[in-house]
């Protein structure tokens, strides 16, 4: 799921033959719009999809505490791409323990990633070797999301690939102490996934792709707050007092205690306006790290 571990069954290796275009692209979205309309799409993905079908149970907490960090990748070709994973790899591991934290890179260029088999897989394998190389086994996990993923052993059309289909090719990273918290909490995870298989193919394909092309078709202008964080600056850039002497990974941290926080205002300011008091300017938020 998109905020739990990587599923237990493997997807096709390079090797085997492509499958079919079943995914949703940002075809026609003008420039400036497509890092909103990718985000948006990716947020509904999590909530109408992963957390709304609850293909991973683990995920709503995430989501409802703004732990989830959304990056949409401008990346023109796998190099950059490769780099800006890498970044976020060392980000997410420098972390301190922060429950649920988790990094999802969505692609936004509709022409990179965009063979499932000739290009998402080695591609993966690039960014879990570079694990390796970071000396993170162990510690950060990669996920894996795609319009048209096919886990070893199924034809395109079984349903049990939409547990893993998003609107865009997605590297879910997660931090393994995580995950084994989670999975201790919840049990055995193979009943996950055949919980969740036995859904796909209750829902059907025609079901499963029509939702979630839903996700990626609704206009970002219309989007309301979500609970998770924007596009995060860098480490460093986050808005705490600059007299602070708190490390880089700190500053990551107090950001997403902030985001918490902006995520609890937004529910009070819904409350009072669906109780008839019109909230008419923003909420001023302090804050003291000095």
């Amino acid at each position: 799921g998109a905020a739990g571990p990587a599923p237990a069954r493997q997807p096709l290796p390079p090797s085997a033959a492509s499958s079919s275009s079943l995914g949703v692209q940002p075809h026609g979205v003008s420039a400036p719009r497509v890092g909103d309309r990718v985000r948006g799409a990716t947020l509904r993905w999590i909530k109408e999809v992963v957390v709304g079908l609850n293909l991973c149970p683990w995920a709503n907490s995430a989501l409802v505490t703004g732990a989830i960090r959304v990056v949409v990748s401008t990346a023109k070709t796998e190099d950059s791409l490769l780099e800006e994973c890498v970044r976020e790899i060392q980000a997410l591991s420098e972390l301190p323990p922060v429950p649920n934290a988790t990094t999802v890179v969505a692609v936004s260029d509709p022409s990179l990633l965009k063979d499932f088999v000739v290009d998402y897989i080695p591609f993966t394998v690039l960014v879990d070797d570079a694990i390796d190389d970071l000396d993170l086994r162990g510690v950060v996990q990669l996920a894996t999301f795609h319009p048209d993923y096919q886990f070893q052993h199924t034809q395109p059309g079984d349903p049990e690939n939409w547990t893993n289909r998003a609107p865009f090719p997605m590297l879910h990273l997660l931090r393994e102490k995580e995950i084994s918290d989670a999975l201790e909490k919840f049990g055995d995870p193979d009943k996950v996934w055949r919980r969740n298989e036995k859904l796909m193919r209750v829902k059907g394909s025609e079901s499963m792709r029509s939702l979630i092309a839903s996700c990626a078709d609704q206009d970002p202008g219309n989007e309301k707050g979500d609970s998770a964080r924007e596009d995060a600056p860098p480490l460093g850039a986050c808005p705490v007092s600059t007299r602070s002497k708190i490390r880089s990974s700190a500053l990551e941290y107090a950001w997403r205690i902030n985001s918490v926080n902006c995520f609890q205002v937004e529910a009070l300011r819904r409350l009072l306006d669906d109780l008839g008091y019109k909230q008419k300017s923003p909420t001023v938020l302090f804050e003291d790290n000095a």
